[in-house]
């Protein structure tokens, strides 16, 4: 269950928040943790429940039987790209507006911003 856990987390920061930028020479910029943010403590949710297959067949071409643990919660995170992306959706939607929305990962503050297309007269206090 926990390296179920670890990669829909570890998904979570490739489609969310692990941005990598380089120079025109190809050097990496933010290879630091001062530059570079993977999902922290904050970012991961209170309770998070993983359930593995009671009783599943031993897989008899893995190692010792091992089936894999760690490919399909990090593809399963890719939940989180489309939840943003309806969000920005309906925001559009609720101004009027039909834009399409095409978010590409990762999708970072910046890129949600941009995505959301927010002018000032769309600011209103109710």
């Amino acid at each position: 269950g926990i390296n179920a856990e670890y990669m829909g987390i570890m998904g979570l920061g490739m489609y969310l928040n692990e941005e990598h930028k380089y120079t025109p020479q190809g050097k990496l910029l933010n290879d630091g943790t001062w530059e570079y943010k993977p999902p922290s403590a904050l970012d991961i949710p209170l309770q998070l429940n993983i359930t593995l297959l009671k009783d599943a067949p031993i897989n008899p071409d893995g190692l010792l039987g091992s089936k894999g643990t760690g490919e399909p919660p990090m593809i399963v995170s890719c939940s989180a790209i489309f939840a943003v992306q309806d969000a920005l959706r309906a925001s559009l939607v609720q101004r009027g507006r039909k834009d399409p929305v095409n978010l590409n990962t990762p999708a970072t503050v910046d890129v949600i911003l941009n995505a959301a297309t927010i002018a000032l007269t769309d600011l209103k206090l109710m």
